[in-house]
């Protein structure tokens, strides 16, 4: 039994690389590259008045590409061609999952929502004061 789990499990795994492949993640990487950058554009506009906040948003965005570099780049560690064929659709898939959190997080800035929260903070104080 042992024996045919293993191998099933191996195939699972790298079939839904495979399978994801065939949505082109570099591409859809591209598009959410551009719904980052308008989502971080957007929240340097809405908070111009602060210019520290504004400040610690352009120095953690910067921080956070060389996170996300570093990340990737650990994953990675060999030559592209050690890692077979679907290695840069693979590649492109965690990049898009990172992007997608980091879209979420500057997303917070901009929802109102956050003005309901009981621990204030820079996505949720300022907008009060008419920043």
């Amino acid at each position: 039994m042992r024996s045919i789990t293993l191998p099933l499990i191996g195939l699972f795994v790298l079939g839904s690389c495979q399978m994801k492949a065939q949505l082109e993640p570099c591409k859809e990487f591209d598009v959410l590259a551009i719904e980052m950058d308008s989502i971080y554009k957007k929240t340097l506009t809405d908070y111009r008045g602060d210019q520290l906040l504004v400040k610690r948003i352009q120095a953690s965005q910067v921080k956070w590409i060389g996170y996300r570099n570093s990340y990737i780049n650990s994953l990675y560690t060999d030559h592209e061609s050690n890692y077979g064929d679907t290695h840069k659709d693979c590649r492109c898939t965690e990049l898009n999952n990172m992007q997608r959190f980091r879209i979420d997080q500057l997303k917070k800035w901009l929802d109102e929502s956050c003005d309901n929260s009981k621990c204030l903070d820079s996505r949720n104080s300022l907008r009060d004061e008419g920043f």
